[in-house]
C-alpha cells in the first residue's frame, strides 16, 4: 500500500472516485475504510485535499491518545489508538 497519493488538481473533476479508492485500498488492509483524503469543491474548481505531512504536525499536537506520530518523514496515524474523536481534523 502506498503512503502518499499523488494526485494532480488540473485533471480532478470532482468525482470522488479518489476518496472511495483510498477508502477500498484502507478496508482491504484491514484499515479504518474512511478515506484520508477530501475532495474540496468551489464554483469553479474542484481538488483533492491531502495531508500536508507538515513539518509541526497539528494534528499530532491535538490527538489525545497520541494516534498520529510523525515517522521516516511522514505522518502517520496509529489506527489502533485512534478513537475517532476527529480533532485531527479541525486541526
Amino acid at each position: 500500500m502506498n503512503r502518499f497519493v499523488i494526485a494532480d488538481s488540473t485533471l480532478c473533476i470532482g468525482c470522488h472516485t479518489c476518496e472511495a479508492a483510498c477508502s477500498e485500498t484502507h478496508r482491504q488492509h484491514g484499515l479504518q475504510s474512511m478515506p484520508r483524503l477530501k475532495v474540496m469543491l468551489n464554483e469553479k474548481e474542484s481538488a483533492p485535499q491531502l495531508c500536508h505531512h507538515c513539518e509541526d504536525a497539528p494534528c499530532a499536537t491535538v490527538c489525545p491518545v497520541n494516534a498520529i506520530n510523525r515517522v521516516d518523514g511522514a505522518v502517520q496515524l496509529n489506527e489502533s489508538l485512534c478513537v475517532s474523536c476527529k480533532l485531527c481534523g479541525i486541526a
